[in-house]
């Protein structure tokens, strides 16, 4: 039943978004509504709603009535979290990249996570991913994977990991010939500049970019060296999708059937106009809801498009724009492939700077007085692991704290030299 699930899912995903603007507000009170009810018996939301004095029932018509959800609660006691009666051995954990600061843990059950995937078919579909046709991931892990949906021959991918060196991908792109490729706009960028200079360069169907920042210049050369269109799409551990481009007016359309957004002033206070804090509340994981959750982005509401999709449009997105690390040799490292510790509870934030070709330095916040020596020896070799056998000194200096760039986020890796 599990092939079925997401197919069903995904068919449901494509209809929805070209639902009406009074559809789409029904669908999310009644889909908050529930997720409301799913809140009101953890501990968290329990108690909050108890302080301000809310019903579960009055959140749908009232929800900016209650406090914001900080990231720092969910990522110091994510059990608090999670819906009585959950057996936390059936669900989940998937962690998120800590560019606000120590990894943040999200659990879901098995109906959450056939959710997830039924929105990522949906959403490469619409950039050209054909059920038929081979679908390539560059990512740290393979979250999306599903044996009963891959044994029915359906929506065919080729995993490659960003550990690995940009030249085993390309040549696995070359042999596979995938029609359409999502990854980092930092992986994206070196492989579109490896395959410039090739004598017989790869095209694709569509190039689909996520979890970082992208600008219109890597879009640009993306789009030149692989003779196609490259699409951005934002989304979360915590949320799945948020928001992802049309392909008629590349405007950034809110996914509203799977979530509410609100863009808020500094006392949390929705906005209609102007930049601000980006807030969340997903509306299909039932296993650990999230109200109003400070995703650690920031943006703006954009233009109605006339693509035909009555959901409201961002801009001005504000994410992670890691540099890249250029090793001693001259090539060049996507800052994906330097993050060693989004596992770890003994780190609160890190970041990785790269003072010279020969050189990275690893700054910390540790959680407790400081990390073991056998830790420092651990992210050593895979910091090491990362520059692909090159010769890189590590070394390593506690900090209290680090500084986060003007959207919330941590610049994770900051190249001196690129």
């Amino acid at each position: 039943m599990e092939p079925l699930a997401v197919l069903r899912n995904m068919l449901w995903f494509r209809h929805a978004e070209f639902l009406d603007a009074d559809s789409i507000e029904a669908l999310q009170k009644k889909k908050l509504g529930e997720i409301a009810k799913a809140a009101s018996k953890t501990k968290y939301y329990r108690r909050l709603f108890k302080e301000n004095s809310i019903r579960p029932s009055e959140i749908p018509e009232n929800l900016d009535a209650l406090p914001m959800t900080e990231k720092a609660h969910v990522r110091d006691n994510p059990e608090l979290f999670i819906r009585s009666g959950l057996d936390m051995k059936s669900l989940s954990v998937m962690r998120t990249s800590g560019s606000t600061g120590m990894p943040t843990r999200v659990y879901q059950d098995r109906e959450s996570q056939l959710y997830r995937h039924g929105v990522r078919y949906a959403t490469d579909m619409s950039y050209g991913r054909s059920p038929a046709a081979l679908y390539a991931h560059i990512y740290f892990s393979d979250f999306e994977r599903n044996a009963l949906l891959a044994r029915t021959g359906l929506f065919p991918k080729l995993f490659l990991s960003v550990f690995d060196s940009e030249e085993k991908n390309i040549k696995m792109l070359r042999e596979r010939r995938p029609n359409v490729v999502r990854s980092y706009p930092s992986v994206m960028s070196i492989i579109a500049k490896m395959n410039e200079v090739s004598d017989n360069p790869m095209k694709f169907k569509s190039v689909v970019c996520d979890s970082e920042v992208l600008t219109d210049e890597a879009r640009k050369a993306m789009e030149e060296s692989f003779s196609c269109p490259v699409y951005d799409h934002y989304g979360s551990m915590e949320a799945s999708s948020v928001a992802r481009e049309c392909t008629d007016e590349r405007s950034m359309h809110v996914e509203s059937h799977s979530c509410i957004v609100e863009i808020v002033d500094g006392k949390g206070k929705p906005k209609k106009s102007g930049e601000g804090e980006l807030v969340v509340t997903p509306l299909f994981n039932k296993a650990m809801p999230l109200l109003r959750y400070r995703i650690g982005d920031r943006a703006s509401w954009g233009k109605e498009c006339s693509c035909g999709r009555s959901t409201p449009v961002l801009k001005k997105m504000g994410g992670r724009n890691d540099d890249v690390i250029v090793l001693p040799s001259g090539r060049m490292r996507p800052g994906i492939a330097f993050y060693p510790v989004m596992s770890l509870t003994e780190i609160y934030s890190y970041q990785i700077i790269q003072e010279r070709p020969d050189l990275l330095v690893f700054r910390y916040v540790p959680v407790e007085k400081d990390i073991s020596d056998y830790l420092r020896k651990d992210l050593a070799k895979e910091l090491r692991k990362a520059c692909l056998g090159e010769s890189i000194s590590i070394e390593f200096e506690r900090v209290s704290s680090i500084k986060r760039g003007r959207t919330g986020k941590i610049n994770t890796i900051v190249s001196k030299i690129s």
